[in-house]
This record gives structure tokens, C-alpha cells and sequence, in this order.
């Protein structure tokens, strides 16, 4: 795409904007000629990237249109297709596995970067929730301990809002007790709908959602976490409380 952020300065605003429109143009005779799907659509990606860093999404949403709609016929489709007995159950539960992921990151897409708790945003957080609460029964969520941190950070943040500290506070224990929760290596499910598979938690630190700036992977996730109810503005009117104070030690 021939672009570095480094140009965003005003000082090298006009030469930005040039390297930007160039680019688009380079993108678009790919677009227009390559014959190679996947190809053009690396392409048609890089030329929306370009009208968003120009703050001009009207544009960048007519390439935005041009993805396809709905997935092609997949590899794992074709699989549970071939395979019978055990290996298609644990194929499908595979499955169901990634759905929930993707689930998971779509609720929280709608919550995480909501401005206020209006019914909406909460409707997200209760169902990703419910959502885990049914696939894990047992209460031993896995990696998702690591969204449900991110959620309970939120529900601490909407309740600040309306004014309600304790009720913050009292969500942010939640949010560490999933963070001391947070297991790592293979680990096997040992029941409810996905019961018999084993996964691995790379032990990277990393949270669904990092705050650039403030959170730091080298640290553990508990860490990380009381770094940043010390560093975010939102979290000051809890400042004083005896509450607050003891979970940040």
C-alpha cells in the first residue's frame, strides 16, 4: 500500500494524501484486471484502507460492498461431510467451538466500544454470558475467563456512569476473579456441549481487547488489569474507596 502512519503529520499531510490516491489507483487496475480471487480482494481491502485513513467512508464503503456476502463452500464443510462416527461429533463440536468464538467477538464488538450502558449494550454483555454460561455449565470457561474479563471491565464502566460505584466495584472483582481463572497449555473440557475436546491457551498475556498505551503482554493479565484501573480516567471516582483500593494491591 506504500503508506507509513508517520505521514499523518501535518507536516507531511500533502505528501500522505498523495501516497494515499496513488495507492488507490495502483489498487484499482489490480481490481479491474487481476484474475486471481483472492488476489483482488487483498486489493480491494488495501483501497478501502486507503479512503479510511482519508476519513473519506463513503468511498471506502463502495469497497467495503464488494466483499462477498456469504462464505464459499469451506474445508470444514467438506469434512464433516466425509467423516462418520466419533471423528464427525468431534468435528462438529470443533465447530461449534469456532462459532462461539466468533459469536463472543461480535457481542463484544457491540458493547466494547459503546460510549454508554444504553438496553442495547447491556442486551450484548448478558448474552455473551448466557451464551458461555451454557456451553461451560461447570463454570470453567477457558480462554473465554479472558472475555468475560473485558466484559465485566465494561459493566464497571457503564455502572460509573450512572453513578453507581459499588456496583463498579463490585463488577471489577468479578472482572479479576475471571483473570486469576484464566488457565494456560492444554486444556481438556470436561463437560457440557463441547465436553471431550482439548484445547491450547497460548500464554501470551493477551486480552481480546488491548489498551494501546497502557497495557503491556509482558505482564499477567491480573497485572495488566489493575494497571489499568490506576491509568483510566474512567476508574477515578473509585479512587478513594477502601474497596478499590484493596483489589488493586
Amino acid at each position: 500500500m506504500a503508506y507509513d502512519s508517520k505521514y499523518k503529520e501535518d507536516k507531511t499531510a500533502k505528501f500522505s494524501l498523495e501516497m494515499l490516491e496513488k495507492a488507490i489507483r495502483h489498487n484499482t487496475v489490480v481490481i479491474e484486471e487481476c484474475e486471481d480471487p483472492r488476489t483482488k480482494e487483498t486489493a480491494i481491502y488495501n483501497a478501502m484502507m486507503c479512503y479510511i485513513a482519508m476519513d473519506r467512508y463513503d468511498e471506502a464503503i463502495k469497497y467495503a460492498e464488494m466483499f462477498p456476502e456469504n462464505t464459499p463452500f469451506t474445508r470444514d464443510r467438506a469434512m464433516e461431510m466425509c467423516l462418520q462416527g466419533e471423528k464427525l461429533i468431534e468435528k462438529r463440536k470443533w465447530g461449534a467451538y469456532k462459532s462461539l468464538f466468533r459469536v463472543c467477538i461480535s457481542l463484544s464488538r457491540i458493547y466494547w466500544f459503546a460510549e454508554s450502558g444504553e438496553p442495547y449494550v447491556i442486551a450484548a454483555l448478558d448474552a455473551e454470558e448466557a451464551f458461555l454460561k451454557a456451553v461451560f455449565p461447570d463454570g470453567n470457561y477457558y480462554e473465554f475467563h479472558k472475555d468475560l474479563c473485558c466484559a465485566y471491565q465494561k459493566r464497571a464502566e457503564f455502572a460509573i456512569m450512572k453513578g453507581d460505584c459499588k456496583k463498579a466495584v463490585e463488577y471489577l472483582y468479578t472482572m479479576m476473579e475471571h483473570a486469576n481463572k484464566i488457565p494456560y497449555g492444554n486444556q481438556h473440557i470436561t463437560n457440557g456441549v463441547l465436553e471431550g475436546l482439548t484445547i491450547n491457551i497460548p500464554n501470551d498475556n493477551m486480552l481480546p481487547y488491548m489498551t494501546t498505551g497502557i497495557d503491556n503482554a509482558n505482564k499477567s493479565i491480573p497485572d495488566q488489569l489493575k494497571h489499568r484501573l490506576k491509568k483510566l480516567e474512567i476508574f477515578s471516582p473509585l479512587s478513594e474507596r477502601e474497596d478499590f483500593k484493596a483489589l488493586l494491591r
